[in-house]
């Protein structure tokens, strides 16, 4: 169990404009690449307070973090998102919410995937 009580979240946007064809992707491992001076000043310097989760803050989405910089903001994770729309973008159902800086930051997040192999297998 986790706490939904995250002190920071920052809503990515996926525009729908850069999904290729015309079907929906679902369970796509999409890259996130953010430079956010908020996750060097409040994320924890390992960070280990990262949490996907789907627009709701509820539903865990799996994870990998590919690179951390506390010192500039610099994320990079793989993220496996459940529906990305053509023809929308992905904010309201199933937009990804980075959460962090949760008040246990001595916690070692639990969810992790392979997701090279996840990754290998999608393309």
């Amino acid at each position: 169990m986790y706490s939904q009580k995250w002190k920071h979240k920052i809503l990515i946007k996926v525009d729908h404009t850069k999904i290729k064809g015309k079907e929906a992707l679902i369970n796509f491992p999409a890259k996130v690449n953010i430079t956010d001076i908020m996750l060097a000043k409040k994320a924890h310097p390992k960070g280990w307070d990262f949490l996907f989760t789907s627009a709701d803050g509820i539903t865990k989405l799996e994870h990998k973090i590919q690179h951390w910089d506390n010192k500039t903001g610099k994320l990079i994770a793989w993220v496996k998102i459940p529906l990305l729309s053509p023809f929308e973008d992905t904010m309201e159902m199933f937009g990804v919410v980075i959460n962090f800086g949760e008040a246990l930051k001595t916690m070692i997040p639990q969810i992790k995937i392979n997701m090279t192999v996840l990754i290998e297998s999608t393309f």
